[in-house]
């Protein structure tokens, strides 16, 4: 991706685009320089995944004030990867005298969700697929979805981030992020996304009221990931998801969607 020649903005629909266009890491340049990133499904790595540094993986995607106007969203994001990392990671001593978890994570759902749709559009970005069911142009993404992402509209009709909840005994990959798109007729509909071990489904596909949200990710298409990530149960916005270490519950995720 550091190789595109595109110097456009994918915010330029909200207006008021400054010269100059940001060199921008597609992980926040914020995260520790060994941090790992696994991406699939674009022009640049069609024949499986492909692993890199965050500082290798570069784009000109926004200009200057627009990417400075997500900054919060960036802080919240390293915020929470960060401290899910630092779950995961440490050592998975049990406090058998009480049930309740020996460590806990609180994150911001809104702020999370929204850095990880910038997150997704930065890896889309000036590649074959429009971004968003709205997107008129290939490589960008629709207004709605830059609406999400500055935050001046909510995801609505059921889009937005789902916990891929798995059943039985599986490894998780703790030292990677994944990102993974859901194409169809040209246009990603949502993402798959891995986060040291803990994996998430970010939808971007509008749902009518009366339908029925995807019941897992083989209903939607998918084939080429693990059967316990293609298998495992969507639950939208969950606001507590517990780890486990064989029956111990030792971690917990807290995601808060009131603010």
């Amino acid at each position: 991706m550091s190789d595109q020649n595109h110097t456009g903005c994918w915010a330029q629909c909200r207006g008021g685009c400054s010269q100059r266009i940001s060199r921008e890491h597609i992980l926040s340049k914020a995260l520790l320089d060994s941090e790992m990133i696994r991406v699939a499904g674009f022009s640049w790595c069609k024949d499986g995944y492909k692993t890199v540094g965050i500082n290798s993986l570069t784009v000109k995607a926004l200009c200057k004030v627009h990417n400075n106007a997500l900054s919060p969203v960036d802080e919240a994001g390293v915020f929470a990867l960060r401290k899910i990392r630092e779950l995961v990671t440490a050592p998975h001593a049990v406090d058998t005298r009480t049930t309740q978890p020996s460590r806990t994570v609180r994150v911001n759902g809104h702020l999370f969700e929204r850095w990880l749709l910038k997150t997704a559009i930065n890896t889309a970005y000036d590649d074959e697929y429009r971004i968003g069911v709205m997107a008129q142009q290939i490589g960008m993404p629709g207004p709605d979805l830059v609406s999400i992402a500055f935050g001046d509209v909510p995801f609505s009709h059921r889009m937005g981030l789902y916990a891929i909840v798995q059943e039985g005994s599986y490894l998780p990959t703790n030292s990677e992020i994944t990102y993974m798109p859901i194409t169809k007729a040209g246009a990603i509909g949502g993402w798959y996304i891995g986060i040291y071990g803990i994996d998430f489904f970010l939808s971007v596909f509008p749902l009518h009221p009366q339908a029925s949200p995807p019941v897992h990710l083989r209903s939607i298409g998918l084939s080429n990931l693990p059967a316990h990530i293609l298998d495992g149960a969507l639950h939208y916005r969950v606001s507590n998801m517990a780890l486990h270490r064989g029956t111990s519950h030792f971690r917990s995720i807290r995601i808060d969607w009131s603010v």
